[in-house]
């Protein structure tokens, strides 16, 4: 074939989606290159576009009589008015056999919207619906928008010689517009023979004009590996070296054991006291970016809200502070006024309680303070 021929063969098309064939040129360039092939591709695509203008042209009357225009080829799958959605997020890990939890650590949660409103639905039938199925969903469901069909095909199953993917109470009942998901809820199996290597969790109602809710994706490990992971965030009552940076058996949490602190919370409230002294106790064979590390993982712990203590100096003038579970100052009163912030204090206000802070923890404030 002549390298001048438009359907030179060097690997495509030249030209081609550039501009634009009508049927008389194809015939025209299938005369000059015979290949059946090309033949085949150039017949399929013009077809397309033949069939594809005509059912534009037909379509868009009756469009613009309803005031719209005519929607692109790619348009995204029509979504229901009322879509079910999950209210907090899912941990980008969790472990076989251990119950879904959200990523704080509370129970899922999952809400009926109305999407034009772009709010909850709290009154009427729908806002108490039944029978909401948890279902597990590939973590390669990607679609913005989807039928209820194309859902059900991302379900997964077991493998075989499996038990069920998913055990526990599977049945949500909505109430109020909220429903809650069965902390016994639990995956039997990891993602790691997945493409994805992760799992998605689902909610899908019985009613098709409601759309089934969908979770970000996340990891499933077998649970054997969870005595070495690290948490995200940690908890206060986790083992210290579920930190970033402390091994399990390491020196430095070996060290930390010995001078009590055997916990996340028993760290922060070390930081809080002494950095310097759990600096040292870490170890100089930790490095400034490993130390950095370690505290701002430490930092990330999610703390009891409910948990506060207070301190009263006799020694100065009955100054109270109110600490929270990690011994951090939260609110402080000073010659008897209301508590206030410690963000709202004059500059001789701070250092008089740069002054009380010390006193507090030199005499340790675990033995001084009380809790409230």
């Amino acid at each position: 074939m002549s390298r001048n021929s438009p359907l030179h063969g060097d690997g495509g098309y030249r030209g081609f989606g550039a501009r634009k064939f009508t049927f008389k040129k194809v015939v025209k360039l299938v005369m000059r290159d015979r290949t059946m092939s090309r033949f085949h591709d150039l017949m399929e695509n013009t077809f397309r576009e033949i069939v594809r203008e005509a059912v534009d042209r037909g379509l868009q009357p009756f469009i613009s009589s309803l005031g719209g225009s005519l929607p692109s080829s790619t348009s995204l799958v029509e979504r229901p008015r009322f879509e079910l959605r999950f209210v907090n997020s899912l941990p980008p890990a969790i472990y076989t056999g251990a119950s879904i939890r959200a990523e704080d650590g509370s129970l899922i949660k999952i809400e009926l919207v109305d999407t034009v409103t772009n709010s909850r639905v709290v009154t009427g039938p729908l806002s108490s619906l039944r029978r909401l199925e948890i279902v597990p969903l590939d973590g390669d469901f990607t679609a913005e928008s989807w039928e209820t069909d194309e859902f059900n095909r991302n379900i997964l199953r077991e493998r075989k010689g499996k038990r069920p993917l998913v055990s526990g109470e599977q049945a949500v009942t909505l109430r109020d517009g909220v429903g809650v998901i069965d902390g016994d809820v639990m995956f039997t199996d990891n993602s790691s023979w997945t493409r994805s290597r992760k799992f998605r969790l689902g909610v899908q109602p019985v009613r098709r004009d409601v759309m089934e809710a969908r979770s970000e994706p996340f990891v499933c490990k077998d649970r054997r590996g969870e005595s070495y992971e690290k948490h995200h965030p940690p908890l206060p009552g986790d083992e210290v070296w579920r930190l970033e940076k402390i091994a399990k058996l390491g020196d430095p949490a070996k060290r930390l054991a010995g001078k009590g602190i055997r916990t996340v919370k028993d760290f922060l409230r070390g930081l809080t006291i002494d950095p310097i002294s759990i600096r040292l106790i870490v170890g100089g064979e930790t490095s400034n970016r490993k130390w950095e590390a370690i505290v701002a993982h430490a930092n990330r712990c999610v703390l009891d809200e409910t948990e506060f203590y207070t301190y009263r100096s006799l020694s100065r003038g009955g100054a109270l502070l109110l600490l929270n579970s990690v011994y951090r100052v939260v609110k402080v009163s000073i010659h008897g006024c209301p508590f206030r912030n410690v963000d709202h204090l004059a500059i001789s206000e701070k250092v008089f309680l740069d002054e009380l802070k010390r006193e507090a923890y030199e005499n340790t404030v675990s033995n001084n303070a009380h809790q409230t």
